[in-house]
């Protein structure tokens, strides 16, 4: 069955009461809608928001969504169903008032069978309900924020998600692939059929094809395989992401009765060992990987298909070649966005089971619909080359009991029923699996790893790594690593050696760690086969857990979960700020990982100077690469050099402040790849020398600024697709009449679109700003700002840009 849209003509209002039985109940406005769609998004955040710093002070409401529709009575022989992609969360859908289905995990997918309901020849109703609350302990949206999607088929039809193909054996002469796809034919005679599957590579051009006959019985369904045979393939990986579309028909008396396609299928093969660790087409590929939420930064949860592609490409581009979506399934958009620009992808169950961490979060349901989730994440990966392990869960209390291991077994049994290509993993976090810390307590100075004094001394990064050593965590976790095919460690680096030499038949991967610890866990990823890659939290900034990554010097005040006040909204914790744009942590990291060989320049604010910061795990020095601190010539100011060499040289307005080494792995004293200098603030120019055996192997630069003159607006693409799919993505910056970006200033930016399309979403990457995203004006941050653009339709896009001190700017998007 192909899918057709039905996104469109939507209206959503918050939820009322019901005026039966509530007689204080309103008639609230519905408000038209374009899905993908996120309500959340569009409310004033406040400091009393039940959500607090989890959601970034948004508040949680209830949902209707609405869409009439003309159903033909042409449908009456055809069968009918509505795919749901992801609704937050606690799903009902209603048709002409009749509940139909629905779905409590806000992450999941469903299908609602329609025949039953519909009024044939006349107009229909979809009602989608949602409810949230205390759901989620980070920004989740609310709505329908993935796509929808309506099927009408013949009686004998393909089933949905009915064709799969598996890539058996490739190499560069040939690839064997088996191709199984699930007819149904619940019609009440004997059908007989031609089946035609074919193979095109990505020029169109024909790589094979197969032709079968099958006859279908009244009221069966059947699955059917094909060998097919690629010559000359062109294989998929993530340094050549070659893709392939296939399409599969089913043919009676010359004509076409149903037909599905999938649009990027990729010709390859895993294999998992101790000596290659993964290897994708017999090469080993050590994961550079990223943890990412599913919100889209200024546009708010709404999984719209060109964010998700940009996102990768962003990512791919700076190094990464692996994300890790957490902790919930990844959306189909964005699994096709890892297929186009090659990203391998650890897609994620849950994060939770039967015990909640959050007071109305999924553990309620969990024991009722784990099988149907468990089901609908693998249908939906099965065709996506970029897949290459799914994790059962993230920091699962249950994992330090025995029967918490029996629920993974459970899991990986499912999974692997239905997908024996892939791997099995989860993020464990020993410091929260099962009554282990209690154990220890209980332990403490009777000679068994250690007083609890001891464990918990230090910050929380060195907490975790003691206990995820202690004796008792091994024994406790033990059972439940061992029904995986890869052992997940959440911030446990310390046991990637210690397992890999004592458990040696184990693989592991640091499926989540801090961003300061990648010296050290990239060493052992090079060095050790059975140590096969690093997710850092996080890759790409995102909406609610508030400042977990703050690093801040207030007397008085604490840095971490839940303690960050309004105006907060943003983690503050990733290599990309939520609009894509770099931050100092992301340039490090790329250098230490070697896929940057120039320098990078970072200086600490100095007003800060003389004072010692408050951060977590999580932080990152507050730096910015900026020559502009007006009102501090003459103070001291602190100077980070990253790079990648034995020793560094920093030069102020011309001036030698000498040579540092660039240690290779991190201190007490300080990180691996970095040099700290001591300057005087003057404006000027700033360059850094980096230095091999005494050559030198790179410069970078940085010059101050001069008052911003002109505001340069840049758009991503300048034609697009005038369909929901699509979006432009117009950058703001403040430069000086020479052209320098001044990340020292800010101004108000406000931005007008006219013609085919609207303001989907305007702000920066300021993590605490008061502002909403749905405003038509903003303060740049770090002398940057973003607007959103959707199409609303063909036809040429007006974007009016001003700003203060700056002359208005216009640039014209092509919607075709």
């Amino acid at each position: 069955m192909l899918p057709i849209s039905f996104n469109a003509g939507w209206t959503y209002s918050q939820f009322g009461g019901n005026n039966i039985f509530d007689p204080t109940a309103q008639q609230m406005e519905r408000i038209p809608v374009t899905l993908p769609h996120d309500a959340t998004i569009h409310e004033t955040r406040t400091a009393d928001a039940s959500g607090g710093t989890s959601k970034g002070y948004y508040p949680s409401r209830d949902y209707d969504y609405f869409k009439s529709f003309d159903v033909p009575e042409g449908w009456m022989d055809k069968r009918v169903f509505l795919r749901f992609e992801g609704v937050y969360m606690n799903a009902r859908v209603f048709v002409n008032g009749d509940y139909a289905g629905g779905r409590a995990n806000g992450y999941a997918e469903f299908a609602v069978p329609l025949n039953d309901f519909l009024r044939y020849g006349a107009s229909n109703e979809i009602k989608v309900s949602v409810q949230t609350g205390e759901d989620s302990r980070w920004y989740a949206g609310a709505g329908l924020y993935r796509e929808v999607s309506l099927f009408v088929a013949d009686p004998l039809h393909i089933d949905m998600d009915g064709f799969v193909l598996d890539t058996l054996a490739a190499d560069e002469q040939v690839a064997s692939v088996q191709s199984k796809l699930t007819v149904v034919n619940d019609g009440v005679r004997t059908r007989a059929i031609t089946v035609e599957i074919e193979l095109k590579d990505a020029d169109g051009n024909v790589a094979c094809r197969d032709t079968q006959k099958l006859t279908m019985r009244a009221l069966t369904a059947e699955t059917i395989y094909a060998r097919l045979y690629v010559k000359q393939p062109r294989l998929w990986s993530p340094d050549a992401p070659n893709l392939y579309t296939a399409t599969a028909k089913l043919v009676e008396d010359g004509e076409i009765v149903d037909e599905d396609v999938i649009e990027t299928f990729g010709l390859r093969v895993l294999t998992l060992d101790n000596v290659r660790g993964l290897a994708v087409n017999g090469k080993t590929v050590k994961l550079y990987g990223g943890c990412i939420h599913h919100d889209n930064g200024v546009i708010g949860a709404a999984t719209i298909e060109r964010a998700e592609d940009r996102r990768a490409q962003l990512m791919r581009q700076a190094g990464y070649n692996a994300l890790r979506s957490a902790h919930h399934p990844m959306s189909r958009a964005m699994l096709r966005a890892c297929d186009r620009h090659g990203l391998l992808v650890m897609d994620e169950l849950t994060d939770m089971w039967n015990i909640s961490k959050t007071r109305r979060d999924f553990g309620a349901s969990f024991e009722a619909e784990w099988r149907a989730d468990v089901e609908s994440m693998v249908r939906k990966d099965l065709n996506h080359p970029c897949v290459v392990m799914y994790s059962m869960g993230n920091e699962i209390p249950e994992s330090g009991s025995p029967a918490g291991a029996a629920i993974y077994r459970r899991l990986a049994a499912l999974t692997r029923s239905l997908d024996g290509t892939r791997y099995i993993t989860a993020g464990l976090n020993n410091l929260l699996a099962g009554d282990a810390m209690q154990q220890i307590m209980q332990s403490a100075g009777e000679g068994q790893g250690g007083g609890i004094n001891d464990i918990m001394g230090g910050d929380l990064g060195d907490v975790m790594a003691k206990m995820s050593m202690h004796p008792l965590v091994v024994a406790a976790t033990n059972e439940s690593y061992e029904s995986m095919d890869i052992c997940g460690y959440n911030y446990a680096a310390d046991r990637y050696l210690h397992d890999c030499a004592k458990f040696t038949n184990w693989i592991t991967v640091g499926s989540e760690t801090f961003p300061k610890d990648l010296a050290y866990n990239w060493k052992i990823v090079m060095e050790d086969p059975g140590a096969i890659g690093d997710f850092v939290w996080t890759s790409w900034d995102y909406l609610g857990e508030a400042g977990i990554g703050r690093d801040h010097y207030a007397k008085g005040e604490q840095a971490g979960f839940g303690q960050n006040p309004f105006p907060w909204r943003i983690a503050w914790d990733a290599d990309f700020d939520i609009t894509g744009v770099r931050t100092p942590q992301g340039f490090y990291r790329e250098i230490v990982v070697g896929h940057r060989s120039a320098p990078y320049v970072a200086m600490q604010t100095p007003a800060t100077y003389d004072m010692e910061p408050k951060i977590t795990a999580w932080s990152w020095p507050g730096t910015v690469s900026s020559w502009n601190w007006p009102g501090y010539e003459g103070k001291p100011i602190r100077i980070d050099v990253y790079g990648r060499g034995d020793e560094a040289e920093l030069i102020v307005n011309g001036e030698s402040l000498g040579r540092k080494p660039l240690p290779k792995e991190t201190t007490p004293e300080g990180l691996a790849f970095k040099a700290t200098f001591d300057a005087v603030y003057a404006p000027g120019r700033v360059e850094a020398v980096v230095y091999e055996d005494g050559r030198e192997t790179g410069r970078a630069c940085v010059a101050t600024a001069g008052a911003p003159t002109q505001a340069e607006v840049t758009v991503d693409r300048e034609r697009i697709c005038a369909n929901e799919r699509d979006l432009a993505y117009v950058d703001v910056w403040l430069k000086d009449a020479d052209g320098n970006v001044n990340r020292g200033a800010a101004r108000t930016v406000t931005v007008t679109v006219e013609g085919a399309g609207v303001l989907q979403g305007l702000g920066s990457g300021d993590p605490c700003s008061d502002e909403d995203f749905f405003a038509d004006s903003c303060q740049t941050f770090f002398g940057h700002a973003q607007a959103v653009i959707r199409p609303t339709g063909v036809g040429k896009i007006h974007v009016i840009v001003s700003c203060e001190g700056c002359e208005t700017v216009l640039r014209t998007i092509e919607a075709e």
